[in-house]
């Protein structure tokens, strides 16, 4: 007899996990809250625009994972060059900033220059954290002129508040010789892997979630949308309810926010919970402007170390598709992390908006009078936070899970920061593991 998984979540990892899971021997269960499956694949739609929760390109060092990910959209695709900038002082500056060094002013070329090879060859201690991390691998000048202040807008916290494991992972040191390059003005190139990357051709990025349902349905997967997860038991079983309807899985694995799930397991003691509170996160506003110009740029995404301006990103969605907009117009979608009593959370969506546009309009990104479509969205749940601490309560918390023989697969299930290709390619992991497994789940 089948044994029964449900799988709480319909994002990208719930889904590549009943992708890859055997059903010859599981009968599984994808449990969605919302009326269709997506999670952060979410694109938004209104007087022709198309938007995405953040910036979604599809890239991945692992073949494999990119090779699935293009077969999932199958014709439906395009190729595209990662023309990415970063605005510092009415200057766009290429991206990532320390291959752009030519572009600054000589002064700043020289600053950044001479503090990172003074740097390199300083005796350091090791950095104990993300702030010192920053100056220890790019110097005093690159950090104080765009990584620190960048960063303590994306996070939404002091840079030395933050874990150094993630970043030694995330964030690669760029050759010395890349440096140099680049302060004379020979062109050079970071982040390589990402330097092409794939988009969706129409529907925007939960293009990539629908196609993956429909292989997903089709393989016999059952998917229920419209059920919030409410209250999950253990007993003989796990059961999983509504409210109003309860099912029982021999198995299930976590694909919701993990702060999501203990709102509903109520079993958990609690230094767990104690735990759980200090696993921070942050959500993120997305105001999307649809504007009354057939050109806006020739850029697809823009980054903002500039504290004046309340976005730390914005993207021009037209460079991914001529269907990402009405013809004869574009977009703007700017991207703003908050908090929860950070003044900014708490503005209202015409304050929010209004503030975007009049900050681009400075800048001369925009005209205002060009705006004609607006719209904002609030994503609670968008980047964890490595605080200094994240280790240690993360280990509080999912060696509790494992003790509940609980799995978890997704970037806010495991909380780590991961990418697309990142949660595929661990939904394929944890699936192989199933897959081989000849043990009952429950203990």
């Amino acid at each position: 007899m089948k044994q029964t998984i449900g799988i709480l979540g319909g994002g990208l990892a719930g889904l590549s996990l009943a992708y890859f899971l055997n059903k010859d021997k599981y009968q599984l269960t994808v449990l969605e809250k919302e009326e269709e499956c997506a999670g952060l694949l979410k694109t938004f739609q209104f007087e022709g625009f198309y938007f995405d929760i953040g910036g979604h390109i599809l890239f991945s060092k692992n073949q494999s994972v990119l090779n699935f990910l293009l077969k999932m959209l199958g014709e439906n695709k395009v190729k595209r060059y990662r023309n990415n900038c970063i605005y510092y002082h009415g200057r766009y500056i290429k991206y990532p900033f320390e291959n752009g060094l030519s572009q600054l002013r000589k002064s700043e070329t020289f600053a950044c220059l001479y503090h990172y090879l003074v740097n390199k060859i300083k005796t350091k201690k090791p950095p104990q954290n993300f702030g010192e991390f920053l100056y220890y691998y790019f110097g005093w000048a690159i950090t104080e002129k765009y990584l620190w202040p960048y960063n303590q807008k994306i996070w939404n916290i002091n840079p030395s508040q933050m874990s150094v494991r993630w970043a030694k992972e995330r964030l690669p040191q760029p050759p010395t010789i890349d440096v140099v390059k680049s302060a004379l003005g020979i062109k050079t190139e970071g982040y390589t892997h990402q330097l092409y990357f794939y988009y969706p051709k129409v529907g925007g990025i939960q293009a990539l979630a629908k196609t993956l349902q429909r292989e997903v349905e089709a393989s016999g997967v059952k998917i229920l949308t419209n059920f919030p997860v409410k209250e999950v038991v253990k007993r003989e079983k796990y059961q999983v309810s509504d409210g109003q309807k309860q099912l029982e899985f021999d198995q299930l694995i976590i694909a919701l926010p993990i702060h999501n799930f203990f709102k509903a397991w109520d079993q958990a003691p609690p230094g767990v919970l104690a735990s759980l509170t200090k696993l921070r996160y942050n959500s993120l506003i997305i105001v999307m402007l649809g504007i009354q110009r057939d050109k806006l740029t020739d850029k697809f995404a823009v980054y903002f170390p500039d504290k004046s301006l309340l976005f730390h990103r914005i993207c021009f969605n037209k460079y991914l598709s001529d269907s990402m907009c009405p013809l004869g117009m574009s977009s703007v979608q700017a991207e703003i992390t908050v908090n929860p009593g950070d003044g900014i959370y708490e503005l209202s969506d015409e304050e929010i908006s209004q503030k975007v546009i009049d900050g681009l309009a400075r800048e001369g990104i925009i005209n205002k009078n060009e705006v004609i479509s607006t719209k904002v969205e609030r994503s609670e749940y968008a980047y964890m936070v490595p605080k200094l601490d994240h280790e240690e309560n993360k280990k509080v918390v999912y060696d509790y899970l494992k003790s509940q023989n609980l799995l978890t697969c997704g970037r806010f299930a495991e909380f780590e920061y991961l990418n697309m290709d990142a949660v595929v390619e661990h939904a394929q992991k944890l699936a192989q593991e199933l897959n081989a497994t000849n043990v009952s789940f429950l203990k």
